[in-house]
C-alpha cells in the first residue's frame, strides 16, 4: 500500500529512515536500542510495544528504502518501506509487510485477522509519516 503527500522525498526519508523515530509514526511506543548506530543491513532495531520488547533485524538498507523483520510466537514478519518521488509533486511513501505463519490454522488465521488488521495499522502509519514529515518542515 501507498499514501502520497507534498513533503519532499528528503523531508519524508528523514523521519522513516531513522529507526529512532518509529515512535512518531508506527505503533512503537519507544524505540530501545539501534545496533549499529548508525543502522546497517543485519543490525538490530529493538521496539516497545504494548510493553513487549522486540527485536527486529534489517535485513535491506539501501536509498530510501528500510526492511525489517523478526520472529513471533506465530512466525516470521517483515516490514518495508520505500520513499519515492511523485510524478505529481511531493512524494510517496510505499509499505509492504509479509508474514510466514506456521501451520494451516496459522495461516488461517493471518488471512482472517491479521493480514486485514496489518493493512489497516500500515494505512494509518503511511498517513502519520507524512503528516509527521510535513510538521518537522514547518
Amino acid at each position: 500500500m501507498f499514501a502520497t503527500g507534498q513533503v519532499a522525498p528528503e523531508q519524508l526519508w528523514r523521519v522513516v529512515g531513522d529507526p529512532w523515530r518509529l515512535a512518531e509514526w508506527t505503533d512503537v511506543e519507544s524505540v530501545a536500542d539501534v545496533n549499529p548506530d548508525p543502522p546497517t543491513v543485519g543490525g538490530q532495531v529493538t521496539t516497545v510495544e504494548a510493553g513487549t520488547t522486540r527485536s527486529w533485524r534489517i535485513t535491506t538498507l539501501d536509498a530510501r528504502l528500510l526492511e525489517i523483520s523478526t520472529d513471533t510466537e506465530r512466525g516470521r514478519l517483515g516490514f518495508g518501506w520505500r520513499v519515492v518521488r511523485d510524478a505529481r509533486g511531493g512524494s510517496r511513501l510505499v509499505l509492504a509487510a509479509g508474514v510466514d505463519v506456521r501451520g494451516f490454522t496459522g495461516r488461517i488465521r493471518a488471512r482472517m485477522l491479521d493480514v486485514p488488521s496489518l493493512r489497516r495499522r500500515m494505512d494509518r502509519w503511511a498517513h502519520e509519516a507524512l503528516r509527521v514529515a510535513a510538521a518537522s518542515s514547518r
